[in-house]
């Protein structure tokens, strides 16, 4: 199999059955105190943060971060399981006053062409080393911010694992991303992830 067969194969298979597992997703005290870290302690975000932006969040997973923001009617979600997130029992709620033409069920990989150098703010939390192929995901992560654009990224540096493909070379991954983005602030081992990084997309 080649890298993406086995990514539709093994490792999405996998994902989608730990999202219907119990996390911290389906715990409201828990999904609060995550990203409130995420996005108030280390982004240093107000729920207000997003008020008349528009923003993305690549690989959404079965709950919205973004709705931990106060305004949501500027936000995409993106994840190739979103079809099937949506159909979790306990997250129907969260998807069904969420605007259907902004929930797009496509791998990351994928670019949407709407979002091209419209985003204010983009977020891709434990989402690379998901994928099949890291790289195009920043290449359309630079696409989707318009200059001055924040961007939270997070991702493992590990082995492969079920449900992460891994990525062969984090140094390249690296380097693209400082080759479009201002790096504010970069953090190892935070939060169970091997690096989070806040960005500012380069003017």
């Amino acid at each position: 199999m080649n890298r993406k067969e086995e990514w539709e194969k093994e490792h999405q298979p996998f994902e989608l059955a730990f999202h219907n597992r119990r996390n911290f997703r389906h715990d409201n005290e828990a999904w609060d105190s995550h990203w409130s870290k995420v996005f108030g302690k280390i982004a240093g975000m107000t729920p207000d943060s997003m008020n008349g932006k528009l923003a993305v969040d690549i690989g959404c997973g079965s709950r919205p971060a973004l709705a931990w923001f106060t305004d949501q009617t500027g936000t995409w979600n993106i994840d190739p399981l979103l079809n099937d997130y949506k159909d979790i029992p306990d997250m129907k709620k969260y998807w069904m006053s969420k605007d259907s033409s902004r929930l797009i069920s496509l791998p990351a990989e994928v670019l949407i062409d709407v979002l091209v150098g419209r985003m204010d703010f983009i977020l891709c939390w434990n989402v690379l080393d998901h994928c099949y192929n890291p790289e195009s995901v920043i290449k359309n992560i630079i696409a989707y911010a318009k200059p001055g654009a924040m961007a939270i990224i997070s991702y493992d540096v590990k082995r492969p694992a079920p449900g992460h493909p891994g990525i062969d070379d984090p140094q390249k991954i690296l380097d693209q991303i400082e080759n479009s983005f201002q790096i504010v602030s970069k953090s190892d081992n935070t939060m169970n992830r091997n690096l989070v990084m806040v960005l500012s997309k380069k003017r």
